[in-house]
């Protein structure tokens, strides 16, 4: 058995040996790093029970964590003493509380100022090492020094206690020491308290492994992926933008039953504007290929469905308070209900994942019928446009968690993952997603051309985009016909500047049982409409270009008879 020990210490020696600063020549105290991160082994014989975890001290950014296991549960408390704030973390709920010392569960040792800033202590405090004194040398089982000291032990009511400090000698060369120089690590640690009747009431043994003197993964000091932590929201939720793209995997497990039932997955890509009220969903079999595609024109009153199969389109009637995106899309609602609640997303912090950093906010709803939970978990990227700008957050993805409670352990498991790729389409061309002229014969679409008179303009600029831009909310609100039937807006380009736009009217859907598009103008109808706004000029407009003001004057439309037009 002793054997067996001394073998064990010494494996776990040969891979600790960077923890502490020492100096050659005389015995000096060992010092600890400002920074450092320690996996423990807890032996408490006192009740005949084990832990193991990972003890992380940053004294720079004020802040500690600890991570264990014990009787089978794992739970990970976070200190931050700046935001005065501690999380503790049991399965997949989080109780956020301010640092108390006399706190059930409290580890790292503080100090508060006047201000009441509460400030990290130092690691000596921490390991209960300010008042240790060398006592001896020791060569039995591997070369150590042991400390000793008195000390009355707070956090279980308890005086009369002695404690015992075991550190590696650093002339020991093994094979992890920087260039062959070892400095003395923390290896061991002993707490024993005795009654009135000398017996042990408390009796306590740690061993550490894997000393380093730096934090490997930062992200210990954040709650982990998917768990909501009600913190202090210092920065404000940077919101989504109201029109964007997203490709989303959602697995869950399938109803069947079985040894292994698996999992079901959905693939799809969606187009959502806020604006225009319009949702675009599409359907992939694992493979890649498409199974259909959805328009939701929820303004309009009309749903265009698309099976691949098929080779068909049909219309129907959507009536828009019965347009449940959420359940369409099996996607929290917060995606489909503006500033107000994604206001209460709280921010978590920096995550580093993959050497990109992320700003991550996180949001937690509650279904209050079903009890089922839903985290989700919002990353942005820092871009810089320009040198000397501010950097402005754009939305990378997302990670969105489903908790339903499981009645036979009592405690909430996850149901549901679901990832989204997001793309903001900030300066793509609304109408592009938003195409279902495929579901109209050619009886029932009108092309046209408008011919313009303008500067010379680069291909594909955002001066460029602006004019489409421009153009596409003038025809609009000139024709007042549902946003989804402009189609397909277009220039000609003659290599130094726009000389026409092209596009399709598209006509009004004749829905059975359906209201949707009865009050807007038809095809002909709308089409005459741009005709005389043409003809009086009215169509022209002004665009602010390199600080000056430059105008585009819209001056005949035309029919366009089937030929081939180069289109840019």
């Amino acid at each position: 058995m002793v054997k067996t020990r001394k073998s064990f210490i010494f494996v776990g020696l040969s891979i600790l040996c960077i923890g502490f600063r020492f100096c050659e020549g005389e015995v000096e105290r060992p010092k600890f790093s400002p920074v450092f991160q320690v996996e423990v082994q807890g032996f408490f014989k006192d009740v005949n029970e084990e832990m193991e975890g990972t003890l992380f001290y940053d004294s720079e950014n004020n802040r500690g964590a600890l991570r264990f296991t014990y009787q089978g549960e794992t739970s990970q408390s976070i200190y931050r003493f700046d935001e005065n704030e501690m999380l503790y973390i049991s399965g997949t709920k989080c109780t956020v509380s301010e640092i108390d010392a006399d706190s059930p569960g409290a580890f790292f040792p503080f100090y508060v100022d006047r201000s009441g800033n509460k400030t990290l202590a130092k690691p000596e405090e921490v390991f209960y090492f300010t008042n240790s004194t060398l006592d001896r040398e020791e060569e039995s089982f591997f070369p150590s020094y042991i400390y000793t000291a008195k000390l009355n032990f707070p956090p279980y009511d308890t005086s009369n206690c002695e404690i015992t400090h075991v550190f590696t000698k650093p002339e020991v060369q093994l094979p992890d020491c920087d260039g062959n120089i070892c400095r003395s690590t923390l290896v061991a640690l002993t707490i024993t308290c005795m009654d009135s009747d000398g017996k042990a009431e408390f009796d306590q043994r740690y061993n550490f492994f894997r000393f380093k003197t730096s934090i490997i993964d930062t992200n210990v000091f954040l709650p982990p992926s998917g768990i909501f932590c009600n913190t202090t929201n210092k920065n404000k939720f940077p919101g989504l933008p109201s029109y964007f793209s997203f490709s989303y995997d959602l697995i869950d497990e399938q109803e069947e039953t079985g040894i292994n039932p698996g999992v079901f997955a959905v693939h799809k890509k969606v187009w959502y504007d806020s604006k225009m009220n319009i949702i675009r969903m599409d359907e992939f079999e694992d493979d890649g290929s498409l199974i259909a595609s959805r328009v939701f024109d929820v303004k309009g009153g009309v749903a265009y469905t698309s099976i691949s199969s098929l080779s068909s389109c049909e219309m129907g009637p959507v009536n828009a308070e019965d347009v449940s995106l959420d359940e369409m899309t099996r996607l929290p609602k917060v995606f489909f209900r503006g500033e107000e609640v994604l206001s209460e997303a709280v921010y978590v912090g920096t995550r580093h994942i993959h050497a990109l950093d992320y700003e991550v906010w996180s949001l937690m709803s509650l279904d209050e019928e079903t009890y089922i939970s839903t985290v989700q978990d919002f990353y942005f990227t820092k871009n810089n446009p320009k040198s000397g700008t501010s950097p402005v957050l754009k939305l990378s993805h997302a990670e969105i968690y489903t908790y339903e409670r499981n009645e036979e352990v009592g405690k909430f498991e996850l149901s549901v993952y679901t990832y989204l790729s997001i793309n903001n389409f900030m300066d793509r061309l609304r109408w592009e997603a938003f195409d279902v002229s495929a579901c109209f014969t050619s009886q029932q679409k009108k092309r046209f051309r408008l011919k313009v008179d303008g500067p010379p303009t680069v291909k594909d600029s955002k001066t460029y985009q602006d004019i489409l831009k421009n153009l596409y909310t003038r025809l609009i609100q000139a024709t007042n016909v549902s946003v989804i039937r402009l189609s397909e807006l277009a220039c000609v380009f003659d290599g130094v500047k726009i000389v026409e736009f092209t596009g399709w009217i598209l006509e009004k859907p004749e829905v059975a049982g359906s209201e949707a598009g009865k009050k807007e103008p038809d095809m002909n109808t709308a089409y005459n409409i741009i005709v005389d706004l043409a003809k009086a000029g009215k169509l022209s407009f002004k665009l602010n270009k390199d600080g000056k003001e430059v105008k585009y004057k819209i001056t005949a439309i035309a029919d366009i008879e089937p030929k081939v037009l180069v289109l840019f």
